[in-house]
């Protein structure tokens, strides 16, 4: 179902899930209100390795621990979540958008590396 990558994929989300089904994972909660749970958005369809294990890092924190994950491209959708990983096009860790795929990045690291520097403010 998911390849040979993809196996690597099922069994990080499987992981996930399993350790918020053990209580291993950090909850926040607020004594004088209900807090609102968040919701972390990626793209829907194929499920690949790198927004599988962003999602999985981030619900380690203890702001995202209890994250609900929001699979989707629509655009109004993921203006309205709490972080947006892997789609929207965005990098910018202000506003919690964490996306490598912007069309016209040519910032580089120099010295013969070619990374984007960006992705290692992650």
């Amino acid at each position: 179902m998911f390849g040979s990558r993809g196996l690597c994929c099922s069994r990080i989300w499987n992981h996930s899930l399993l350790l918020k089904r053990s209580g291993n994972f950090r909850a926040n909660f607020s004594t004088n209100s209900v807090a609102k749970q968040k919701r972390v958005g990626t793209h829907n369809g194929t499920v690949h390795c790198d927004e599988t294990l962003a999602c999985f890092i981030l619900r380690l924190s203890s702001r995202f621990s209890d994250a609900q994950i929001v699979r989707t491209r629509d655009h109004q959708v993921l203006e309205k979540v709490d972080a947006a990983l892997d789609v929207g096009g965005v990098y910018d860790p202000d506003s919690e958008r964490y996306d490598h795929h912007q069309k016209g990045f040519t910032e580089v690291f120099g010295h013969g590396f070619m990374m984007e520097r960006k992705l290692l403010r992650i």
